[in-house]
């Protein structure tokens, strides 16, 4: 509640010395339309059938801008599922995910209301927020600083949280700053303040609030080009805390810190452009969801990934060459070789059933046709090669390879 008392204070403030009658609104958008394929994606002895689907989306974009600077923007979405089993079609009601207002305030812009929030990759990308933000340039730095809600006390299962108020929060400080032509830096830094408390249940839960930040690199030197982050999440923040039974439903876990790096070095060479990834997510450190490949993470893009996140159980290692090909500026063509280690993972089904990944291998490609600026035409394909050890059912775990792949038409307006 104490967010929407802020961001009721800010529009006052904008609405106090703006102009808003008069400006200029404009519209934009995209659509797509998706034909999705699966082959034994179900990992381990899950047996099931070939999974055959279609979806489309649209997605509006409202803009208006006042005549004394002021901003707010608007985002629809409208979904479809084409469900081939029982020849439905599910539709999800129109959803609202991007609206918030910007007010000009000097030299700094403030900002509130519901919107993503892009840090980066790999530490977190395209996450819908209820947050307020000032942005302000100092000493040739980008500044962003930042308040959100994670979790509203009044939606707490405890009536303590819900008298106190006691919010879930995060505070957040990005700097981001171009040392040179070829090195871009950018600093994060974020506080989780779970004030929710912490006896409810006749037993202690420590509080989900700690620190988590990173540091990005973006450099250019003799016809490379580089990029890498290291990442860190304390314990605390990474823990869960399920409010779905009386004593929070004995899922209460606690973890140690994550820490998570990687880089990727690519060189082009006319037409042509390698690129090598490598990098670790330790001690559960977990991905953005935006970060991976076609079928290992990156689930928030790719509707045929099979592993939505990098990391979250156990240490993962990885290497990952890449092979593109861009003849023109009509048709572009990449290629994925992925291998991951990954130790101390375990996956509990039952009391006697126990199995975890060893290593994932996957082999990828995606190719895209470039009709005109605005229609594109894109074919995604991917194998995925799990080594499992343990049991599932009393029956060692199957060794089977997965296959996934996807068309997709997409306009943009």
């Amino acid at each position: 509640m104490k967010a929407r008392y802020l961001c009721f204070l800010i529009i006052l403030t904008g609405l106090a010395g703006t102009p808003i009658f008069a400006g200029e609104i404009t519209f934009s958008g995209d659509g797509r339309v998706r034909a999705i394929l699966r082959n034994n994606t179900f990992v381990g002895n899950v047996d099931g059938p070939d999974q055959d689907s279609w979806d489309s989306r649209v997605r509006l974009v409202a803009k208006g801008k006042a005549d004394g600077g002021a901003y707010a923007r608007a985002r629809v979405r409208f979904n479809s599922k084409w469900r081939e089993t029982d020849a439905r079609t599910e539709f999800i009601d129109p959803t609202v995910d991007i609206a918030y207002l910007g007010i000009p305030l000097g030299g700094a812009i403030i900002e509130a209301g519901r919107m993503k929030n892009n840090v980066t990759r790999f530490f977190e990308w395209d996450q819908g927020v209820d947050q307020a933000r000032l942005l302000w340039d100092w000493h040739d730095t980008d500044w962003i600083a930042s308040y959100r809600v994670l979790r509203e006390g009044t939606l707490s299962e405890f009536e303590i949280d819900k008298i106190e108020n006691n919010d879930d929060v995060a505070y957040g400080l990005i700097a981001k700053r171009q040392l040179s032509d070829d090195l871009l830096a950018q600093a994060n830094l974020f506080y989780a303040d779970d004030q929710r408390n912490e006896f409810v249940t006749g037993k202690f839960i420590p509080p989900a609030s700690g620190f988590y930040s990173s540091i990005f690199f973006d450099a250019h030197f003799l016809g490379f080009n580089l990029v890498t982050e290291a990442a860190y999440k304390d314990g605390n923040v990474r823990q869960t805390r399920d409010e779905t039974g009386a004593v929070i439903n004995e899922k209460s876990v606690l973890r140690g810190d994550g820490w998570g790096w990687y880089a990727e070095i690519e060189y082009p060479l006319g037409s042509f452009l390698p690129s090598f990834n490598t990098g670790f997510a330790v001690n559960g450190y977990e991905a953005d969801n935006d970060f991976g490949w076609i079928l290992i993470g990156n689930s928030n893009n790719e509707p045929i990934a099979i592993i939505s996140q990098i990391g979250g159980l156990g240490d993962w290692f990885w290497f990952a060459p890449s092979f593109g090909y861009f003849p023109n500026s009509r048709f572009k063509l990449k290629g994925h070789l992925v291998w991951i280690a990954i130790e101390d993972q375990r996956k509990e089904f039952g009391p006697d059933d126990t199995w975890s990944f060893q290593h994932l291998l996957e082999l990828s490609a995606d190719a895209t046709f470039i009709f005109t600026d605005q229609v594109t035409l894109t074919w995604k394909l991917g194998w995925l090669k799990p080594d499992l050890i343990g049991f599932y059912e009393e029956e060692p775990i199957k060794q089977e390879t997965a296959f996934a792949s996807y068309v997709r038409l997409q306009i943009n307006f």
